[in-house]
């Protein structure tokens, strides 16, 4: 009256594939860290929208390589179009502010360290007075990225549930694009 071998057989193996996921992310999350100094909590996000994805895709089709193509090709193109969207903004916006290269990059420094170190990512949002949570929360796209970020890490969440921090950073990396173009437009052309 023992567990029947094939049953462990087939924990054992559901056993390694989840680790080497796991693995997998961990290892990208270690790399990013220890090339940049930057905690990156977007492999963890986009792996979740990915299965998503994957499983939608694969109850709609029924093909497995069709799913895992088009939940790889949707997150990449998804994470890389919202870090070039909202890093690119602020970059063209700093940079119209400085006149040379030192001054963006001791400009860009205090920028992204103030809006790190308030984005409720190293100390809670709530610990703030209620002025700064909503000045940081308009100006910048970290806290929402954040609140995203901790929502399908930490509690699961799905696309349909954290939308709002999404659609909140998006909206912010487009607001810094127009401003950061206008301005552009400004130096380069003199008008």
């Amino acid at each position: 009256m023992g567990i029947p071998l094939d049953q462990i057989l087939i924990q054992t193996i559901n056993g390694i594939v989840t680790g080497m996921i796991l693995a997998l992310v961990a290892s990208g999350l270690t790399l990013i860290f220890g090339i940049m100094d930057v905690v990156n909590f977007a492999h963890g996000e986009l792996f979740m929208l990915g299965a998503y994805v994957g499983v939608l895709t694969l109850a709609v089709t029924g093909d497995f390589w069709i799913a895992l193509i088009s939940a790889s090709l949707l997150i990449a193109l998804l994470g890389a179009a919202i870090y070039a969207l909202v890093v690119a903004a602020l970059g063209i916006l700093l940079g119209t502010l400085a006149t040379t290269m030192g001054q963006f990059g001791l400009l860009a420094m205090p920028v992204l360290i103030v809006t790190q170190l308030l984005s409720g990512s190293s100390t809670p949002m709530e610990s703030m007075p209620v002025w700064l949570q909503y000045f940081i929360q308009t100006v910048s796209p970290t806290p929402h990225f954040v609140q995203f970020a901790q929502a399908v890490l930490f509690r699961g969440a799905d696309l349909t549930l954290v939308w709002r921090p999404l659609a909140a950073m998006l909206a912010i990396g487009v607001v810094y694009f127009t401003v950061a173009s206008v301005r552009f437009r400004r130096v380069i052309f003199g008008g």
